[in-house]
């Protein structure tokens, strides 16, 4: 915590001090009450809901990261044909893969890459390096948004315990937000990436790891999904790290487009984007385990 005598303040009149905390104190508030309203919807969803359902949760989502991802506007020009073919395929991948299988995946993405380069040749008035740099960027938004949720889609329809690995992911990327954020706050002196993410610590990431594995051996203690308490913990790690990474990602985006949230759809949280960053590169890891790696593991 800091003082009001602390050297950070020391020169910030005090009127000013006490408004700056009201501001944080009330910024957590509304932290807190959008969680206590979205995670009981999140995990009864992703508990309970048709296949059908989270197929089409999965697109809204998606197509609200999408557009907030355009909204970043990472070119100089805008391009809103090109923005819409992204959405059109991002949006059709939870449905690619609810009618075909894991399968769609690879013909989606080479075929969306090939109409984005048709749309780069033909369809803008612009210099090569500009429509080269958008048809970069429209296949990045399918790849590193569209697919991994489409991914959390898949992880929800394996069998016989897809709904219960998904929710362990859901607990284990909450888990370690939660920590991350109190132990940089409590204890956080070593900035991780101050270029990109200045906020995030090392200490906070460590927290994070920490308390991602406790709520992983708590879940795995009380559920049973079927491997040894130190490989669950271990998986955690692997999670929490892919999930660090997901996350300056996706600061690294938004430091590119000199915005500080991704949107404001989520009250304290941001955008769409903002919550979501920690699951893109750790949803496909735990889909490939559960595909290849789990079998290795289990009695």
């Amino acid at each position: 915590m800091i003082w009001l005598d602390s050297p950070y303040i020391a020169n910030i009149p005090i009127s000013h001090a006490i408004s700056s905390i009201g501001l944080q104190l009330g910024e957590s508030l509304k932290r807190v009450a959008a969680a206590l309203v979205l995670i009981p919807i999140v995990v009864l969803a992703a508990l309970y809901a048709d296949a059908f359902w989270l197929c089409l949760a999965a697109s809204a989502i998606i197509l609200g990261a999408i557009l907030e991802y355009n909204n970043f506007k990472l070119t100089g020009k805008r391009d809103s044909l090109g923005n819409a073919l992204l959405v059109v395929f991002a949006v059709a991948s939870p449905f690619a893969v609810f009618v075909i299988g894991e399968k769609a995946l690879l013909p989606l993405v080479i075929g969306a890459t090939f109409v984005f380069f048709i749309h780069g040749i033909v369809g803008r008035a612009e210099e090569p390096k500009d429509a080269a740099l958008s048809v970069a960027l429209k296949t990045l938004g399918l790849v590193y948004i569209a697919l991994p949720i489409t991914f959390l889609f898949l992880i929800a329809v394996l069998e016989p315990q897809g709904r219960l690995w998904l929710l362990f992911l859901l607990i284990v990327i909450w888990a370690n937000d939660t920590f991350a954020y109190c132990t940089g706050r409590l204890i956080g002196r070593h900035k991780l990436s101050p270029e990109i993410s200045p906020g995030k610590t090392i200490e906070g990431a460590v927290g994070g790891l920490i308390g991602g594995g406790l709520a992983a051996y708590v879940f795995n203690h009380y559920v049973h999904l079927g491997i040894a308490a130190h490989w669950i913990i271990a998986l955690s790690i692997v999670i929490g790290v892919a999930g660090i990474f997901g996350d300056l990602a996706e600061s690294l985006l938004k430091r590119s487009a000199g915005v500080k949230d991704s949107g404001s759809i989520i009250p304290g949280h941001g955008g769409i984007l903002d919550r979501m960053d920690s699951l893109f590169f750790s949803a496909p890891i735990l889909y490939y385990f559960l595909l290849w790696g789990l079998r290795t593991l289990t009695p």
